[in-house]
């Protein structure tokens, strides 16, 4: 077996393991089984990219619906631990935070249901015998994917630019991800190269978080404008937060350039791509008082 069909065939079979705390409605499995679909699609879309794979199809949608089931938990479960954060670190923001997180958790509750639901209508069992033994070796091919991604990276870092744009550091960190998950199956032993794409993710990630508990801060607040409880101030820390997480990250955008000139400026094969290798995974910790709630990279 290839190190790809390894890679596909081990986070499968997570997936698979997943299900039963997912149906439970396990913090820690919904943010696990995420990763791992992320990983599948990931996987599965560049092997698309570089042949006619029509075998793969079913698993490429099983990995997709499963994402999309997963996507709205998961972001309400992020949602409400940085909630809980923010009105132990903020008093200010302690009422509003409270309020938001009353409603946000009835939502978790509707969004959870739909989920079970969804796992109930997806063969999910089906996944690991659609990929054994079904992926070739395409170690040249994943090279020149690597060059390319981390292009796409450099281009994406230098258009972010120093000034924070929530869109711009979204779009940075989408190809951060994809070059990190890339190399993860690819050449596994580049340690410092996953080590800062790593954080660079988590760090852009972390932004992220605040950018959608901010949405749904914002859906409240325009769903009821004459709520007791002022929103403001919550609101306003959250942006706070982002523009201090965006100033860490750029303090770590030269290290994320250097790796991306040094895979752009491979010519070769690198040995461990002949290898299986295991997944690496990690913490995120982001120094000061913003608390990062991942307990790894997505």
């Amino acid at each position: 077996m290839s190190p790809l069909a390894t890679f596909l065939d081990r986070n499968a079979r997570e997936l698979l393991t997943l299900v039963p705390a997912l149906r439970d409605g396990r913090v820690d499995a919904v943010h696990d089984a995420r990763v791992a679909t992320r990983r599948l699609r990931a996987a599965l879309g560049i092997i698309e990219t570089l042949g006619d794979y029509p075998h793969l199809d079913e698993a490429r949608l099983l990995a997709r619906k499963t994402a999309r089931a997963l996507v709205r938990v998961r972001d309400l479960d992020v949602a409400l631990q940085l909630l809980d954060d923010l009105e132990r670190r903020a008093p200010s923001a302690a009422p509003a935070a409270a309020f938001c997180r009353r409603e946000l958790f009835r939502q978790r509750t509707a969004a959870r249901r739909r989920l079970v639901r969804k796992l109930d209508d997806l063969s999910l069992r089906r996944l690991p015998e659609l990929l054994n033994g079904r992926v070739p070796r395409l170690d040249r091919a994943l090279a020149d994917q690597a060059r390319n991604r981390a292009a796409a990276v450099a281009q994406a870092v230098d258009h972010a630019s120093g000034v924070y744009f929530p869109r711009r550091a979204h779009a940075a960190r989408i190809e951060i991800k994809k070059l990190r998950y890339l190399i993860e199956f690819h050449d596994p032993s580049d340690r410092e190269s996953l080590k800062v794409l790593r954080k660079g993710q988590e760090i852009l990630g972390d932004i992220q978080d605040r950018q959608v508990v901010q949405g749904m801060v914002q859906e409240l607040l325009d769903a009821s404008p004459a709520a007791d409880v002022d929103l403001a101030p919550l609101l306003a820390m959250l942006e706070a937060e982002c523009v201090v997480l965006y100033d860490r990250f750029i303090e770590r955008r030269g290290g994320l350039l250097d790796v991306c000139e040094r895979i752009t400026s491979r010519r070769t094969v690198p040995r461990s791509a002949l290898v299986t290798g295991a997944l690496l995974t990690a913490g995120a910790v982001v120094a000061g008082r913003i608390v990062p709630l991942r307990r790894r990279a997505m």
